[in-house]
């Protein structure tokens, strides 16, 4: 009998910022070095939903559990079906729920939440979100905390910068919601009277999202950049060398954005709004600066606070390495396996 199947979006091999693919292939790989490959058998929501329930059959029995990391239209399907074959068979379901959208999702489809009570498990990634499904009467909820297998960038590493241009990124999926605009206005707002910030921008547009982001990139100055999408296990190299990240999200499915992991690993601090569970992953003056999302003028005030005290900035980037401990992928691991072996 195999160890465990997991059932998520593993993607088309191309490069991506989407979190629950970036979670699925981290999990995945985790999972086999912790049990060989042999143990762990994968079903990808990527591909058709006919290969997905195919693949689902052929591979339940040769199972003992099942974990799942499923978006919202995953989970509108699987869930119902999970819930009858867990009883039918006995397997042990281990669900990770994805970004911050499950209340919306549960009181438009019942059979979500009912599923969800028959599961072992219903990790979510901050204490928070255990209260949100408790409200719902789901009461078998734990925290897992976002994590990656990212290198933890060293106090050497980190170089005090106190000459102008100041380098500020982005580094999310592209898009309205995930606050894009606000942080071309911004560093444009601070360029008024000459260049002392620049913006690269690293991501994917949201494929709604492309034309309007290329017509914006075609007008931007020469200090935005469009850098591409990076390599989501590589980013703590590439993301030490910047002054800051800004993240002015009001994006509504936002959980625990992995970018805020990211940058606690290469000891970056970011400037973001107060948008939903950004505070419990920030601590405003200490790894970053909160703002009201609702007064976007904010963003420029807070980055010109930055530029002016760097040693605040360079004492923020200490704790942000300090901070990025609580979310190493050996303690996400142990949570996970300790359910697989239990």
């Amino acid at each position: 009998m195999k160890k465990i199947m997991l059932i998520g979006a593993f993607g088309n091999g191309t490069p991506t910022t989407s979190g629950q693919i970036i979670r699925t292939n981290i999990t995945y790989n985790e999972l086999i070095k912790r049990y060989g490959k042999k143990n762990v058998l994968a079903v990808n929501t990527s591909e058709s939903r006919i290969k997905c329930l195919a693949k689902l059959v052929w591979h339940l029995f040769r199972v003992k559990d099942i974990m799942v990391i499923l978006s919202s239209n995953g989970m509108r399907v699987m869930y119902p079906i999970l819930e009858k074959t867990a009883k039918l068979f006995g397997k042990k379901v281990l669900n990770s729920v994805v970004g911050g959208t499950i209340k919306p999702i549960l009181r438009a489809y019942p059979k979500c939440r009912e599923a969800m009570k028959s599961f072992n498990v219903n990790w979510v990634q901050l204490p928070d979100m255990v209260k949100e499904l408790e409200a719902d009467g789901i009461y078998n909820g734990e925290v897992l905390p976002n994590a990656k297998p990212l290198k933890l960038v060293t106090a050497e590493e980190m170089k005090p910068v106190s000459n102008p241009p100041y380098k500020f990124c982005t580094f999310s999926r592209i898009s309205k919601e995930k606050g894009i605009e606000d942080a071309i206005e911004a560093v444009k707002k601070m360029n008024e009277n000459g260049v002392i910030a620049t913006l690269d921008i690293y991501g994917a547009p949201d494929e709604n999202y492309i034309k309007d982001f290329e017509k914006i990139m075609s007008e931007v100055p020469k200090y935005i950049t469009y850098c591409g999408v990076a390599e989501y296990d590589k980013t703590s190299d590439l993301l030490k060398d910047y002054y800051m990240l800004l993240f002015p999200t009001t994006f509504d499915g936002e959980g625990f954005p992995g970018t805020l992991i990211d940058a606690m690993f290469a000891g970056l601090p970011v400037i973001a709004t107060d948008w939903r569970h950004n505070g419990a992953v920030i601590t405003d003056g200490q790894t970053g600066y909160l703002y009201d999302y609702k007064d976007k003028e904010k963003l420029p005030m807070l980055m010109e606070k930055a530029i002016l005290n760097p040693e605040t900035v360079y004492g923020m980037r200490e704790k942000c390495l300090k901070e990025a401990e609580k979310y190493t992928i050996e303690r996400a691991m142990d949570i996970i396996c300790k359910r697989i072996d239990g």
